[in-house]
């Protein structure tokens, strides 16, 4: 009998063994499922949106492209009647105050015609550099005659200025955002000062500086005058988009040029430098 009932418990045992094995085995089996099944819904949730970013990355490029075909639009239609208007408020017979405002309204739309393609230029890095040999006092000497209030620059420049190899339409750029803003943000009794010099220490530069007494927008915050549509908080009154200051640090960039701001209650200066 005790044979027997050993034999019986390790049947019994054995059985039980088999049936947990099995237990295991089904259990493994649905963990497995289970898992299977997880990983291929993810699968088809990163598919999906996937699929969902293509779409708005689509969606977005076709809205940068419309866009763009829109300013250049813009651009090419307003630029004949600019002109025409230009012309008439040179006329003599126009009285001479109104001419002035009107110009320099005029002016601004210009401006800010100008630096809406150019930002849109530069979101699609369609922006290319042809460098040729620039007179950068020649250009300042340009930027003024046609600047409406022009006559209140101050040119300085050293004797031997030695020719600038950049891109001239990016240089332009720089050098019209930097004196346009310098006469609008100074007093207009007070004249803005461009220097113009060759440094040799620490190493060969061409550097300008643009400098204004500052106006009733009050003294710029230097850390943040260079971000996109920082305009500073007396500045809110006046006329202007929070992009040409934008544009010349990035331009500045492009040229492999360095552009700082110096501000004091008193005045403001501009350094760009240019390694030669």
């Amino acid at each position: 009998p005790l044979v027997q009932d050993d034999l019986f418990m390790s049947y019994t045992l054995m059985f039980q063994g088999v049936l947990l094995l099995l237990t295991a085995m089904v259990f493994n089996n649905h963990y497995l499922e289970s898992l299977l099944n997880t990983e291929e819904e993810n699968t088809q949730k990163i598919q999906q949106k996937e699929q969902l970013l293509q779409a708005e990355h689509q969606l977005s490029e076709k809205l940068r492209q419309e866009q763009s075909r829109l300013l250049l639009m813009l651009e090419h239609q307003l630029r004949n009647p600019m002109s025409v208007l230009q012309l008439t408020l040179s006329d003599p017979s126009v009285a001479m105050e109104p001419a002035k405002r009107a110009a320099r309204s005029l002016k601004d739309m210009q401006t800010l015609l100008e630096r809406c393609v150019f930002m849109d230029k530069l979101d699609h890095q369609a922006i290319v550099l042809r460098p040729e040999l620039c007179d950068v006092p020649d250009l300042i000497a340009n930027i003024c005659q046609a600047h409406p209030e022009g006559a209140r620059v101050m040119s300085v420049r050293q004797e031997a200025v030695p020719l600038l190899y950049c891109d001239l339409i990016s240089l332009n750029i720089v050098l019209t955002n930097l004196i346009d803003n310098a006469l609008k943000y100074s007093p207009p009794e007070e004249a803005v000062k461009v220097a113009v010099s060759f440094l040799n220490y620490p190493a060969p530069q061409l550097e300008v500086v643009v400098s204004n007494a500052v106006g009733l927008a009050g003294a710029p915050e230097a850390d943040k005058v260079f971000n996109k549509y920082y305009r500073s908080a007396h500045a809110q009154h006046m006329q202007g988009s929070g992009l040409g200051l934008y544009l010349v640090h990035k331009m500045a960039e492009l040229m492999q040029a360095t552009v700082t701001c110096e501000s004091t209650p008193q005045e403001v200066r501009f350094v760009l430098c240019f390694k030669l």
